[in-house]
């Protein structure tokens, strides 16, 4: 027997026996999912690196670029 916390509910539970891993019941899995789905829950970012990267068609920038350390290539041949 396991015993674990529902993220949810807060419930203690047997992981073994649960039909939702992580949460205690489909009922406390749908409920999470709704709140996901109403954007009751968010994921925090960096707003500025996300515009750029939008800006750049979608491309991930690397480190050395956003921090404007790396050097620009030259033409000198």
């Amino acid at each position: 027997m396991s015993i674990q916390i529902c993220p949810y509910c807060k419930r203690e539970f047997d992981t073994e026996v649960s039909p939702a891993m992580p949460f205690c019941s489909v009922r406390c899995r749908l409920a999470d999912l709704d709140g996901w789905l109403n954007e009751e829950y968010t994921v925090p970012t960096d707003v500025e690196k996300e515009l750029e990267r939008l800006a750049n068609g979608g491309e991930i920038i690397p480190n050395e670029k956003q921090n404007g350390d790396a050097a620009s290539p030259t033409n000198d041949d």
